[in-house]
């Protein structure tokens, strides 16, 4: 979708509301993953693409809980984490192919702000929750 053209020229809101599934063993296995990388001293970094609008979110029954999950394993990792759902692009429709997805000019936008964070993350080696 990132490389189409398209735009959101009608923003449509999922009327059912859904909850996330959190399964312990994927929470496990993400855990793991975590291990494995300090082990073999590869950084991580947590990251939440822009959404449009906050729509996807809103039809989420728990997305708080979904959010403090990765927050606090972030925290007790000392993993970054880049919320980038707040982002000014996130308020505009023709860089969105729906919702969920950036189209060919939001992945330009957003490209570049994603290398200009993880740069800063490099250089300053810290736990950073955005």
């Amino acid at each position: 979708i990132s490389n189409s053209d398209k735009y959101i020229v009608k923003p449509h809101l999922e009327k059912i509301h859904k909850r996330i599934n959190i399964n312990p063993e994927s929470v496990a296995s993400l855990n793991d993953m975590i291990d494995v990388c300090r082990q073999h001293n590869i950084k991580v970094i947590f990251t939440y693409a822009p959404e449009y609008n906050f729509n996807l979110q809103r039809t989420r029954t728990n997305i708080d809980s979904v959010f403090s999950l990765i927050t606090q394993t972030a925290k007790r990792n000392h993993i970054p984490y880049l919320r980038d759902d707040s982002l000014e692009l996130c308020k505009n429709p023709r860089l969105f192919a729906n919702n969920g997805h950036v189209n060919k000019q939001g992945a330009i936008v957003y490209s570049a702000i994603l290398a200009e964070e993880i740069n800063k993350v490099l250089l300053h080696s810290t736990d950073t929750i955005h």
